[in-house]
């Protein structure tokens, strides 16, 4: 089998499984930190209009709180990504936020082009509350005793 056929048909080395998680890990943060920083740096305004989001969800108090919550753990979040602290719990926290994000946009009949990104990183930041951050994070580091990790 020729070199190139067989790198598309043979499954990936565990060491290139480990950079791919890096690699989606990096680019994800660094998408997540590009939405949330101006969420983050655009004041009461701006989070009270991003709160009020949570309408979808049926919380409708505190709606300035909930904006600024969204805003900084899309952006310190992207940051804890990108380094790979905390990455499950960090996924989780991602998940929500654009869940509400996916409701806002589907329930203003938006079309599919519009809520399909928020869509996308539910099924991402899922997958990464299910396999961690991997073995270049700094969560593997910290445990690395520990025996779910090969």
């Amino acid at each position: 089998m020729n070199k190139f056929l067989h790198y598309l048909l043979v499954p990936a080395s565990p060491r290139f499984v480990q950079l791919s998680l890096l690699l989606m890990r990096v680019g994800i943060g660094i998408l997540s930190i590009g939405h949330g920083y101006p969420k983050m740096i655009g004041g009461i305004d701006k989070w009270q209009m991003l709160g009020a989001a949570m309408s979808n969800v049926g919380i409708s108090v505190m709606p300035v709180l909930w904006g600024f919550l969204a805003a900084i753990t899309q952006t310190f979040g992207g940051v804890a990504f990108i380094i790979g602290i905390g990455t499950r719990i960090v996924s989780m926290l991602l998940t929500f936020t654009m869940i509400v994000a996916f409701l806002l946009h589907w329930n203003k009949g938006d079309s599919f082009s519009v809520y399909s990104f928020p869509l996308t990183l539910i099924v991402v930041f899922i997958s990464f509350v299910i396999i961690g951050g991997g073995n270049i994070s700094l969560d593997y580091y910290l445990t690395k005793k520990k025996e779910y990790y090969y």
